[in-house]
């Protein structure tokens, strides 16, 4: 009993640290998947507008209490002030947020004397380092 009891102690109080691999066996990070040639499919749900969590729940408590950055792969098309449209989105603090669109705008910058926006690099103020602010040149 006496050798029993120690050994109990040192078993119960030892932390364990667990990463999960996935094509490795040496994680880099809580969760690390490595391939060559697969990517991550993240769940498909059909959302309905961007400001309801549902169909999407908490699985631990089974409720629509989303934890924010859940992240799911929006598979419908809706219309109006809270569309969706397919692609990834992150829950944020009682919304879904596309991560990312397939056409990247700049539309708080315009060409000199229109209101088309730049569509290369060349029209870019980061690149030309020039930007004029209540004039309608850019020295």
């Amino acid at each position: 009993m006496h050798k029993i009891l120690p050994t109990l102690l040192f078993i119960f109080s030892i932390s364990v640290v667990a990463q999960i691999g996935i094509g490795t066996t040496e994680p880099e990070a809580e969760l690390d998947v490595k391939s060559q040639n697969a990517g991550i499919l993240f769940p498909r749900i059909a959302l309905t507008q961007n400001d309801l969590a549902a169909p999407v729940i908490d699985p631990n408590t089974g409720t629509s209490s989303v934890i924010n950055t859940t992240l799911i792969y929006n598979t419908s098309t809706t219309t109006g002030t809270t569309a969706v449209s397919p692609g990834i989105y992150s829950w944020f603090f009682g919304y879904w947020i596309k991560v990312s669109t397939s056409t990247p705008t700049n539309a708080d910058w315009y060409n000199l004397n229109s209101s088309t926006s730049p569509n290369s690099l060349a029209n870019n103020i980061f690149t030309n380092g020039q930007v004029g602010i209540g004039t309608g040149a850019n020295t």
